[in-house]
């Protein structure tokens, strides 16, 4: 599918795994959305269940963390939009990334994954409007099929800088923050 505005979608299939992929970008944002048209065409593949199910990958969280606003505020706008699409479907499992940080969470029942940053991390330890980014490569396995599945495997690359810091910023101004003192 490609979205009169520039959005792309698509459908592969592994072992009867469906796997849908969606353009979340909005040009020029750090937020994710997802059109009416993505939607819609979202609804007509899920309108029939795949063999093994339906995996949906795409870049922007539907969810975030409640106490952090600066998830909230770049991870994607219409994630209701989302759940109602998804909801009472063969989707067993939601992939993102973003964040730069590993988290779960349900939506509407489905299991959402957001895989860590392959270079940077999130350091939540910061103040709540700043953000730190600190050197913590990683990724996660995610192993479909077996009876605990979807099952989430988390690798961290070995890097004896981990936990360094590469920024410091204040969310909302956008400014470094030089120190630790607000």
């Amino acid at each position: 599918m490609a979205g009169a505005s520039g959005e792309r979608a698509a459908v592969s299939s592994v072992a009867g795994l469906r796997v849908i992929t969606l353009d979340s970008l909005v040009p020029g944002q750090v937020h994710g959305h997802l059109d009416a048209a993505q939607l819609a065409w979202l609804r007509e593949v899920l309108a029939e269940p795949a063999a093994a199910g339906t995996v949906l990958v795409l870049h922007h969280p539907p969810i975030a963390v409640p106490t952090s606003p600066i998830m909230d505020s770049v991870g994607l706008r219409n994630a209701g939009d989302l759940a109602d699409a998804v909801q009472g479907t063969d989707v067993q499992a939601i992939l993102c990334g973003h964040f730069h940080l590993q988290l779960s969470g349900l939506l509407r029942g489905i299991p959402v994954w957001v895989t860590p940053g392959v270079v940077t991390r999130i350091d939540f330890t910061a103040p709540p409007r700043w953000e730190r980014a600190v050197l913590g490569a990683g990724a996660t396995v995610v192993d479909f099929g077996g009876p605990t599945s979807p099952l989430f495997h988390v690798l961290h690359a070995r890097d004896p800088r981990a936990g360094e810091q590469v920024y410091l910023v204040d969310a909302v101004s956008g400014e470094d923050v030089v120190g630790e003192e607000p």
